[in-house]
């Protein structure tokens, strides 16, 4: 396994906080590589690029929002790695990365097998829609014979 494809609710709520519940790494640095994610106020929940675990998860955790698209990575350090694809991906020091398409569409990917296993158990908890399991073997290659230009 190396991510989960499913589905949030389209409207306001605190999905990243729901999905993300027990997820952590220690020093672990948070990058917004893109994102539009709005709190009702009509600001932007982030205002900036990079966060601290402790920041990101208050802010996630403390404020309803709207996701119209997200880029999130999670680093155990800062780095100042592009990912475009998933060769980039798996070469880079990114553990994670959550990405949400179109308000609803979520993968995510992770190295870590006990994270992945921790998003799978939130995923249930939480009745999220549709959830699949992406492997390299079974999903990417299947759907994406070049799968090593797809991008993230």
């Amino acid at each position: 396994m190396i991510g989960l494809d499913f589905l949030i609710p389209n409207q306001w709520g605190n999905f990243l906080s729901k999905i993300l519940d027990g997820v952590s790494i220690q020093n672990g640095i948070w990058k917004l590589a893109e994102e539009e994610i709005l709190i009702k106020e009509g600001n932007y929940l982030f205002d900036k690029t990079i966060y601290n675990d402790e920041e990101f998860k208050q802010l996630i955790n403390s404020n309803e929002y709207y996701i119209i698209f997200a880029n999130i990575q999670l680093y155990s350090e800062h780095e100042d790695e592009v990912i475009r694809n998933y060769t980039d991906y798996k070469k880079s020091k990114c553990t994670l990365i959550l990405s949400v398409i179109d308000n609803i569409y979520v993968q995510v990917y992770s190295k870590d097998l006990t994270m992945l296993n921790q998003i799978n158990k939130n995923l249930i908890d939480n009745d999220f829609q549709n959830v699949r399991v992406i492997t390299e073997d079974n999903e990417l290659k299947n759907l994406f014979p070049n799968y090593n230009d797809i991008n993230m």
